[in-house]
């Protein structure tokens, strides 16, 4: 609403009154109102889904490094880790390889291993086993053969002996157990 005095005269006064309707206005606010909310929830159906896209795109390989790492876990050791265009995956990734192919050598060095302390532990034994009984049977009146033959069998359990306490020690070293003894000593004498 706009008023003004136009003119006075006897003590009549003219008076200009304009009025406008705002329905026209309202309605044009509400419409910018709609269509903002409008173009919000659009925005944030857009955002949400293009966040849950690259969330997942993301995900994946993390989720597959994961799968591989479980299979790792329960010793299959020939297993591709996928490599993905991110770096700190493909990271992953290679860290993983390495560690599967470590654990492939360790496996095949323990097996070795045990096969060679089998052998190592049969050869000896054989020999204490042979001994004995050629004390038993063809040396046991003869005292300068059964000495002769005793002296083997000691020998042989001293070697096996010495072996079994060299393992231990291994075994100890690898499993950081074995506790270093310091001794103050002259390295003159």
């Amino acid at each position: 609403v706009y008023g003004q005095m136009v003119a006075s005269w006897d003590d009549v006064r003219e008076i200009l009154l304009i009025t406008k309707s705002t329905q026209g206005e309202i309605q044009k606010i509400r419409q910018q109102i709609f269509l903002l909310v409008i173009v919000a929830g659009v925005s944030l159906l857009v955002s949400f889904l293009l966040s849950w896209y690259l969330a997942k795109s993301y995900l994946k390989p993390i989720r597959e490094i994961t799968d591989c790492a479980e299979l790792l876990a329960k010793e299959q050791y020939d297993i591709e880790f996928p490599s993905s265009g991110y770096t700190e995956i493909a990271t992953l990734s290679d860290t993983l390889k390495l560690a599967a192919d470590s654990m492939v050598n360790y496996e095949k060095n323990r097996r070795d291993m045990i096969a060679n302390v089998s052998h190592d532990m049969r050869t000896p034994l054989t020999i204490i086993k042979a001994y004995a009984e050629m004390i038993r049977t063809i040396s046991g009146d003869n005292p300068e053969k059964r000495k002769q033959h005793l002296d083997v069998i000691i020998s042989q359990s001293d070697n096996l002996s010495e072996f079994v306490n060299q393992t231990l020690e291994l075994s100890q070293l690898q499993s950081r157990t074995l506790v270093l003894e310091r001794e103050v000593f002259s390295m003159s004498d």
